[in-house]
C-alpha cells in the first residue's frame, strides 16, 4: 500500500505531490522561527534537498542514519547514502535490485549487512553495505508488497507485508537464522493492505499498528492491534475516548521505545502515551490546527520526535514529564505550508531527517547543507584510527573524533566477546580525541576496541605482546 493514513490520503497526496520547491537552489534552506521550549536546544530549521541527477527520479519513501551515513530508499530501486557532512553527494548502490521495484525500508543490521523491503513482495539483502543485493524472501501467493523491515540482532528479523491481492491477509514475517528463511506468523485473519508509518515493532516478540483494519467477519477497528507473539494472536484498544466505529479519532501513528512504553497520534490533533504495551492510554496534550502522522523515539529513550500535517509541523514530546512543544515553519513562506511529514528518523533531538510522502526528488533535515562544516578545525565525520603502536606493550594510544557534542563509549574486549576495559563513558565534544590504553593487567594476545558515538559504530584491532 502507498504509504498515507486513512483519513485524508487523497489530500496528502496532491498536497505533497505538488512541485513546492521548483526553482529554488539545492543548497538553499527556510531556517524556522525559535519554538518557546527550550527543549529544542538548537531551534532547528528545516531545509529542503533535491536529490541529485545521479539517482533515480522517483519519489523517496524511507531515509535514516546509520553508522555516519544517511540512507534514502523509495521508487525506481532507489537505495542511496551520503556523509552527514554532506547531503548534497550520493552514491547509489542498487546493485541487483530490478530497477522498477520501489524500496520502502532499510533495516541495518550492522554497516555491512542491510535488508530492504521491496514493493514488489521481496526482501532484499546486502553483506558488502549495498554494493550488490541478493534476494532474501519472495513468495507473491503471500504477499506482493513489503511495508517494514526490523531486525532486532543479527539473527532475529522480523517484516510486514499487504495482503496478496488485495484481500488477502496480512503477512507478518518472521526470521530467526538471519534472513536465510522466513515464516508468516498471521493466524489471526487480519486482512488488507497496512502503512509502514502505522506499524511499530520492539524487541522480543510485540508488534504494534494503529489506524483502521479489517477482518473476514466483516468488523473494523479503528485504534490500536498490538500482539506479544510477532503477529500470531492479537488485541485491540481504542487511544482515549470513542468507539471503534468513530472514524474521526483514528490513529495516524504509532512508535514504541520498548515493548511497554508507546506513543500513539490521532487524528484530533491529541497525542497518547502508553506504559503498559497498548492496554491502556493516558492524553499528553493536544496542537490544535495540525495532527502528526509518525513518531521516532530518540535512541531508545522517552523523548519521540514526530512529523506533522501540513506546514512542516514537528512535535517533541517528552513521556517522562508529559509534556511536548511544537514547531512549525513561517505560514507566510509559501513553500511550506503544504509540507507534510509521513516519514521522520531522529537520531537526536536536534539532528533529524524527514520525508513529505509522494514529494519528488525531495528529502528534509533540520541541518542546512554547511552547518556542519561551519568550523574548518572541526571533523566532517565520525571515525575511529588505529592504535599506535601495535602491537605494543604495555600502552598505546587510540585517536577517535566526533563531529559534534555525543555520548560516546570506547571499550576493549577479548576474543571472547568480554569487556575487559572501558576507556570512555560519557558526553563529548566535537573535535579529535586521544585515550591512553594500558594493557599490563592483560596477557598477550588479540583484542578488540569498538566506538560507539551516536549510531555510529566501528570496531578495530590491537595486539598485546608481552
Amino acid at each position: 500500500m502507498r504509504r498515507f493514513a486513512s483519513i485524508g490520503t487523497a489530500l496528502l497526496w496532491s498536497l505533497c505531490s505538488l512541485q513546492l520547491f521548483a526553482g529554488v537552489p539545492r543548497h538553499e534552506g527556510i531556517v524556522s522561527r525559535p519554538v518557546a521550549s527550550a527543549r529544542w536546544k538548537l531551534s532547528p530549521g528545516v531545509y529542503g534537498y533535491t536529490l541529485p541527477d545521479n539517482l533515480p527520479k522517483g519519489v523517496p519513501w524511507f531515509i535514516a542514519e546509520d553508522s555516519g551515513s544517511v540512507w534514502v530508499a523509495g521508487d525506481s530501486a532507489l537505495i542511496a547514502k551520503a556523509s552527514t557532512s554532506d547531503l548534497t553527494q550520493w552514491t547509489l548502490l542498487n546493485s541487483g535490485i530490478p530497477s522498477d521495484v520501489s524500496i520502502d525500508w532499510l533495516a541495518f543490521v550492522n554497516s555491512h549487512v542491510i535488508f530492504a523491503a521491496g514493493g514488489d513482495g521481496t526482501i532484499y539483502t546486502t553483506s558488502n553495505g549495498g554494493v550488490s543485493w541478493t534476494v532474501s524472501f519472495s513468495d507473491p501467493q503471500l504477499t506482493q508488497f513489503i511495508d517494514i523491515i526490523k531486525f532486532f540482532d543479527s539473527h532475529h528479523g522480523v517484516a510486514c507485508g499487504d495482503g496478496s491481492g488485495g484481500s488477502g491477509l496480512m503477512a507478518f514475517l518472521e526470521t530467526t537464522d538471519g534472513g536465510l528463511t522466513w515464516r508468516n506468523n498471521n493466524t489471526f485473519q487480519i486482512v488488507g493492505e497496512t502503512n509502514y508509518d502505522l506499524v511499530s515493532y520492539a524487541a522480543p516478540s510485540s508488534v504494534f499498528m494503529s489506524g483502521y483494519w479489517n477482518f473476514p467477519n466483516g468488523q473494523s477497528y479503528r485504534g490500536v492491534l498490538s500482539s506479544t507473539d510477532l503477529g500470531t494472536t492479537w488485541r485491540f484498544a481504542t487511544v482515549g475516548s470513542g468507539s471503534f466505529e468513530d472514524s474521526t479519532l483514528v490513529t495516524q501513528g504509532v512508535a514504541f521505545a520498548s515493548n511497554l512504553v508507546g506513543l500513539a497520534c490521532r487524528a484530533d490533533s491529541t497525542f497518547w502515551s502508553t506504559s503498559d504495551g497498548g492496554i491502556t492510554w493516558q492524553q499528553v496534550g493536544q496542537k490544535a490546527g495540525t495532527f502528526f502522522f509518525c513518531a521516532d523515539f530518540v535512541g531508545g529513550a522517552t523523548t519521540a520526535m514526530c512529523g506533522g500535517y501540513r506546514q512542516a509541523s514537528l512535535a517533541e514530546v517528552d513521556l517522562s514529564s508529559s509534556t511536548y512543544s511544537v514547531q512549525r515553519e513561517d505560514t507566510s513562506v509559501t513553500a511550506l505550508k503544504n509540507i507534510s511529514f509521513t516519514y521522520v528518523d531522529f537520531p537526536t533531538t536536534e539532528r533529524g531527517y524527514m520525508i513529505c510522502g509522494g514529494q519528488l526528488r525531495t528529502f528534509y533535515a533540520t541541518e542546512s547543507p554547511t552547518s556542519v562544516k561551519a568550523d574548518p578545525g572541526m571533523p566532517e565525520h565520525y571515525s575511529l584510527g588505529q592504535n599506535y603502536p601495535n602491537p605494543f606493550n604495555p600502552t598505546t594510544i587510540i585517536q577517535y573524533a566526533v563531529p559534534r557534542r555525543e555520548y560516546v563509549v570506547l571499550s576493549v574486549f577479548n576474543i571472547l566477546g568480554e569487556k575487559v576495559a572501558d576507556l570512555v563513558n560519557g558526553l563529548r565534544e566535537a573535535g579529535a580525541h586521544t585515550v591512553s590504553f594500558n594493557a599490563s593487567d592483560l596477557s598477550s594476545g588479540l583484542y578488540f576496541y569498538r566506538i560507539q558515538a551516536g549510531s555510529f559504530v566501528e570496531t578495530k584491532k590491537l595486539v598485546v605482546v608481552k
